[in-house]
């Protein structure tokens, strides 16, 4: 009977999984045609530090970017495809919806249409780049809602819920 009852959670569950995973998809395909992290800002070499002695420290902690690297065969109807994707993109039915209308709205904030079209891209780039306080994967959007918006279990709101109770009762 669990059995029989466990078939039915997960297949109701299978479409709302499919539609995240389907926008993890659009951001997966768009970022894979962007340049690869070889090309990405390296930090000078010491020989470039050494070249300027009197700004050796200043240029010390200083990455560079060479965006001649940054030249990609992007095309604008690539572009204009990505964003229309994104926002014509159905969020109903979605867990965290205001995460991912969020996040549809930090990208498209970026104009690809600037003057300066490489500059775009590389912020487009940061933007779509996977990581622990932006994620995109279905779960790990899921684990990252549990890990830092959930009251119950965010180490933030554990953190003051501590310091009130220390200062409650006077313990330091």
């Amino acid at each position: 009977m669990t059995d029989f009852l466990f078939k039915i959670f997960t297949l109701g569950l299978k479409p709302i999984y499919d539609k995240h995973f389907l926008y993890y998809q659009i951001i997966k395909e768009f970022r894979d045609k962007l340049p690869r992290e070889q090309n990405q800002a390296r930090k000078l070499s010491d020989e470039d530090i050494d070249r300027h002695p009197f700004l050796g420290d200043f240029f010390k902690n200083i990455t560079v970017l060479n965006s001649a690297t940054h030249k990609i065969s992007i095309s604008e109807s690539d572009l204009d495809q990505f964003y229309n994707k994104l926002n014509n993109f159905d969020y109903r039915y979605m867990f965290f919806k205001s995460y991912y209308l969020d996040n549809t709205r930090e990208i498209t904030i970026i104009n690809s249409q600037a003057k300066n079209g490489n500059t775009a891209i590389i912020l487009l780039q940061e933007v779509l780049k996977e990581s622990e306080l932006n994620p995109v994967k279905p779960f790990d959007v899921l684990f990252f809602h549990i890990k830092w918006k959930l009251k119950l279990t965010s180490p933030i709101y554990k953190y003051f819920v501590r310091r009130k109770r220390n200062k409650k009762y006077k313990i330091r």
